[in-house]
């Protein structure tokens, strides 16, 4: 499904913002320019939808508050979104579509790391510009790609010390069965090494899985 959606005024601060959230329906002010689309490659419904709406709302709000303040140099901005459905194959298909018909001038999307790496390579041959604002797994680095989360070792490096001094060195690893997982699952070996810890079980988990009675059993 595709929504196309202008939205009311921007400050510099709030476009900073833009780039940490993204979605939204609101038809602003007159304006003499034409808007600045911005391409909404989220997740509405599928696996990942229950984290991934409120990014959505975040973007409609803070479209709907730039707009309000007179846009981006005179020019309004555009939310045109699809929902990717938590779908790899639907992530590349959107990605081209967005891309490609659309024209819009700036992406914004992805939950999963995965996805982001399935549209990646779409995204640099249309030399589109293409905000990624989740944590993640980390070692991303390309010329038209911004990653704006958090990476594992500005986590784990306080929390996972903070849990062994509090709970004991014994840890055990859940992690999803992915490059996020996998990654990050590593830099929880290194830690609980480097702080005298012991590695009592690592397992991952495909996506799909609800039920985890299994790995629990296992931990005990």
């Amino acid at each position: 499904m595709k929504r196309s959606f202008a939205i009311k005024k921007f400050s510099p601060f709030t476009m900073a913002a833009v780039a940490a959230l993204v979605g939204g329906i609101v038809v602003g002010p007159a304006y003499a320019a034409d808007p600045i689309k911005l391409g909404l490659l989220e997740d509405e419904s599928g696996n990942f939808a229950i984290a991934v709406i409120p990014k959505i709302h975040a973007v409609a709000l803070a479209v709907e508050e730039i707009n309000a303040k007179g846009g981006v140099l005179g020019r309004p901005l555009q939310v045109i979104h699809y929902d990717t459905q938590s779908d790899n194959t639907r992530f590349q298909e959107m990605a081209r579509r967005i891309t490609q018909q659309d024209k819009v001038d700036v992406v914004f999307g992805a939950f999963s790391s995965a996805s982001r790496e399935a549209i990646r390579p779409i995204m640099d041959r249309a030399k589109m510009l293409y905000f990624y604002n989740n944590q993640y797994e980390g070692g991303v680095c390309d010329s038209n790609v911004f990653v704006t989360g958090a990476v594992p070792e500005q986590q784990f490096s306080t929390l996972v010390p903070w849990m062994m001094e509090k709970y004991g060195k014994k840890v055990y690893t859940i992690a999803a069965d992915y490059n996020f997982g996998q990654i990050s699952a590593e830099w929880v070996r290194n830690i609980v090494k480097q702080n005298g810890g012991t590695m009592v079980g690592e397992e991952f988990i495909p996506l799909s899985v609800s039920q985890f009675s299994q790995t629990i059993q296992k931990i005990q």
